[in-house]
């Protein structure tokens, strides 16, 4: 309980938490300035690409979070830590988009360099580069059972 009473004097006071408990334990100590009225809802900034983030994914169990860059890599975190794990290098251009499939063992990524490459998400190799757009490659999305992928191009066209 001493934990409680000690750190409700650091609660922002806007906060349900705050105002359900302000009264009812005496607290001997008050924080008189520094405090905040609310809670900051950020709850990690990830930093790591040196240019613009254009697209993020969070795996589907949630563990792994992917950016696509226009510093022409992806970045896998950890969504837990928000730490890098990996860095995937291969594209030439700036990456638009990324996806997971289904069962997370694969990474999709599709980029300004008219390919899509297909990444081993544990090892970081890429496995495959599918070609045949004549344009970028805006995006990328995995079909529910995982055995489809779908992109869409500068070209006009969407391929499966």
């Amino acid at each position: 309980m001493q934990i409680y009473r000690s750190a409700l004097s650091f609660a922002p006071r806007n906060t349900a938490l705050f105002r359900a408990y302000k009264g009812s334990h005496t607290v001997n100590a008050d924080a008189v300035s520094g405090l905040a009225m609310d809670w900051n809802p950020v709850m990690a900034i990830l930093r790591g690409h040196s240019n613009s983030v254009l697209c993020v994914k969070f795996s589907t169990d949630g563990s792994r979070l992917a950016s696509a860059s226009a510093d022409h890599t992806i970045r896998l975190w950890d969504a837990r830590t928000s730490q890098v794990v990996i860095t995937l290098n291969g594209h030439v251009d700036r990456v638009n988009s990324v996806s997971f499939s289904t069962d997370d063992a694969r990474l999709a990524s599709a980029s300004g360099d008219k390919t899509i490459r297909l990444w081993d998400v544990r090892t970081g190799h890429c496995v495959a580069i599918l070609t045949g757009h004549s344009g970028a490659v805006y995006s990328v999305a995995f079909s529910t059972d995982g055995l489809t992928l779908a992109s869409v191009s500068g070209d006009h066209t969407v391929r499966l």
